[in-house]
């Protein structure tokens, strides 16, 4: 009986053992599963938040420009230069020139004037100056169109719903206007422009309808079931008969004209610009080479880019050096005493602090009691020195505690003295991390706001720095001005902005682990 017994007890505690290895190997497939999916998941959001980031800032990159052969040469005086006032006036008469008859009506020179804005008027025209002045003859005028066309030109405004034919029946009535029997083609679009409406009235609450021929642009008013009425916009037709059968296209903006930044008008003159060849799309090179405005068209990041590049500068010769050499000190020199407890704990916790706390003691100490220039890269490097120290030292301590004692002990024994021990054996094994960690911190300081706004490095910047206490600002501090803008437009600078912002970032991080590399070869 007790052999049975014990092997009904030996049967059992087998069991057990199997069970709980079978509990725990399933934990641990939850545990692997549950951080897989937490990587999947970050991985996902990264995406989605990059992709989305891009997508928004391709269209910044990019730009409609309007190409004129204006008659400049008439308008140069002896020395060379164009008067502003006529050269407004003649590029704006070249575009009345390629348009169809717009009438003389104060919406419709409202509607021309802001197609292009006044301030790229201007700017074109100092240019052609300085080529007249030069070449003795005109370049080619090339402006950048309005923003909110630009934006609706890209589709970026409004939904936008496009059908040709070539059998629509056109009976003149009174005044230019007309009925037009739309084809089965284009049937649907009234049908969906009739279902937003009351009675098939529209107006400039409702969906617009535009109606475009070879010879001008027509605005629907009210639609049936396959009847428009329309009204000219652009043209009309001149010694019409009753009906004619005419080429054409009809084009439904979805949103109404009241929440539009544009009119049907605009819409209708960069479309007919567009056809001839006036409008065209290219890269947005300003961008890349020009300063801050209040224009999104004119804005550029040239000279926040110098102004982050000048106060990199001022940090990196101060903290990099300075946050090595204590370092050095605090590992290799200082004696563990309360002073040395005292150094390492107030670093440590300097590293903790917020960053706008730096930009307080910056306007105290700096620009207060020193009487610095504000908004200079002098200043910002300054403040983004004192606030990248902590962290360097505590990345350059962690590099030099990871050459092993041996070494040092090594050339202690053949008669080195502590300077050489350290100067070198320790530093050239530890330099790989101290220059990472030094790039890394560096790479934290480009992208800090907070401080620099204290100190006054949010200025209207127009005019690139050349030195570092001239008047700056940066592209963190560009991104968080041009992203409270209130024109739509600014959306896609500022993404594009962040893009370069973090291209810049990706490129020293790429830098530091190539150095990093190329130091633990040698």
């Amino acid at each position: 009986m007790s052999e049975y017994r014990d092997a009904d007890q030996e049967t059992a505690w087998r069991s057990d053992i199997s069970a709980g290895l079978a509990r725990r190997r399933a934990r641990e497939n939850r545990f692997r599963l549950a951080g897989r999916s937490a990587v999947v998941f970050a991985t996902l959001m990264l995406a989605a938040l990059l992709a989305s980031l891009f997508l928004l800032a391709s269209s910044a990159f990019v730009r409609h420009e309007l190409t004129l052969e204006t008659r400049l040469s008439a308008l140069a005086t002896t020395d060379g230069s164009s008067p502003i006032a006529d050269f407004t006036a003649a590029v704006r008469g070249d575009i009345t020139d390629a348009l169809p008859d717009i009438g003389d009506s104060l919406d419709a020179a409202r509607d021309l004037s802001l197609m292009v804005p006044r301030l790229a008027i201007v700017a074109e025209a100092e240019r052609q100056a300085a080529v007249l002045k030069t070449r003795g003859r005109a370049a080619p005028v090339t402006i950048p169109i309005s923003d909110d066309i630009d934006l609706y030109l890209k589709g970026r405004s409004s939904a936008e719903f496009v059908r040709e034919a070539n059998a629509f029946v056109l009976t003149p009535s009174f005044a230019g206007a007309a009925t037009l029997r739309v084809p089965p083609s284009g049937a649907g679009l009234l049908d969906r422009a009739r279902a937003e409406t009351e009675d098939g009235v529209l107006t400039s609450e409702t969906p617009s309808l535009l109606f475009e021929t070879d010879q001008g642009v027509w605005k629907g008013t009210a639609v049936s079931e396959n009847n428009l009425m329309i009204e000219p916009l652009l043209g009309g037709l001149v010694g019409a008969p009753d009906t004619l059968v005419v080429s054409g296209r009809l084009r439904l903006l979805w949103t109404p004209e009241t929440e539009r930044v544009f009119s049907d008008r605009q819409a209708a003159m960069a479309r007919w610009l567009q056809e001839d060849g006036l409008i065209r799309q290219g890269l947005n090179l300003r961008f890349f080479t020009g300063t801050d405005s209040t224009y999104p068209e004119l804005a550029g990041i040239l000279a926040a880019l110098v102004g982050s590049l000048l106060t990199m500068v001022v940090t990196a010769s101060l903290a990099v050096p300075i946050g090595i050499m204590a370092a050095v000190y605090l590992e290799e020199f200082a004696r563990d005493g309360r002073l040395t407890r005292f150094i390492e704990l107030n670093i440590n916790n300097l590293a903790a602090v917020p960053s706008i706390i730096f930009g307080l003691l910056g306007v105290a100490v700096l620009l207060n009691l020193a009487d610095l220039p504000r908004s200079a890269p002098l200043v910002g490097g300054l403040v983004l020195a004192l606030l990248t120290l902590p962290t360097i030292i505590i990345s350059a301590r962690a590099a030099l505690r990871t050459v092993p004692m041996d070494h040092r002990n090594a050339a202690l024994a053949i008669g080195a003295t502590r300077v050489q021990v350290v100067a070198d054996h320790v530093l050239p094994l530890a330099m790989p991390g101290i220059l990472t960690g030094s790039i890394i911190g560096l790479a934290r300081a480009l992208g800090e706001t907070a401080p620099l706004l204290l100190i006054g490095m949010v200025a209207f910047v127009v005019e690139v720095p050349s030195g570092i206490r001239d008047e700056a600002t940066t592209l963190p501090v560009l991104i968080f001005n041009w992203s409270k803008g209130a024109e739509r437009a600014w959306e896609p600078l500022t993404a594009a902005a962040v893009v370069v912002l973090l291209a810049l970032l990706l490129a020293i991080n790429a830098f530091a682990v190539y150095l990093r590399n190329r130091l633990e070869q040698r």
